[in-house]
């Protein structure tokens, strides 16, 4: 996608409020094309998802009730239990940033991986460089 000029720094609670609504009604299979609509109004069209009323736009457009949807998002359910996962994503996963990525079965010992912060050789905060990546996939290759 392009990044859109307007788009403006957001506060992803709601956001976050809105994917775990997604993943207790229609389970975790839907998640990626809910990213996917919210990452498409943020960083294509420049919508603010930190309002909740856009954030019920969204959720309607990939097919969830507007009814049931406002009732959630007008409401402070979800909150905690979204706190709790992003508390514990922190401490116990050593979550630091974004992007956030985990690569199963890591096959490579790499000095670029030495250099990452996190819990495991596995589990890397950050945008990473075109080699850092190439090693990873090359790794899968051998």
């Amino acid at each position: 996608g392009n990044q859109n000029p307007h788009s403006v720094w957001a506060n992803t609670l709601h956001s976050h409020r809105l994917m775990y609504f997604v993943r207790k009604k229609l389970g975790w299979s839907k998640i990626h094309d809910f990213k996917r609509l919210i990452f498409q109004s943020y960083y294509e069209k420049g919508w603010n998802i930190s309002n909740v009323n856009v954030l019920i736009d969204i959720g309607v457009s990939g097919g969830l009730d507007r009814t049931e949807l406002e009732s959630y998002m007008y409401s402070e359910d979800g909150k905690e239990e979204v706190l709790l996962e992003i508390k514990k994503a922190k401490t116990e996963d050593g979550v630091n940033g974004v992007p956030y990525f985990t690569v199963h079965n890591l096959k490579v010992k790499s000095s670029l991986l030495n250099k990452l912060s996190g819990n495991s050789l596995s589990s890397f905060s950050g945008a990473q460089a075109t080699d850092f990546w190439l090693e990873i996939l090359k790794s899968f290759l051998q």
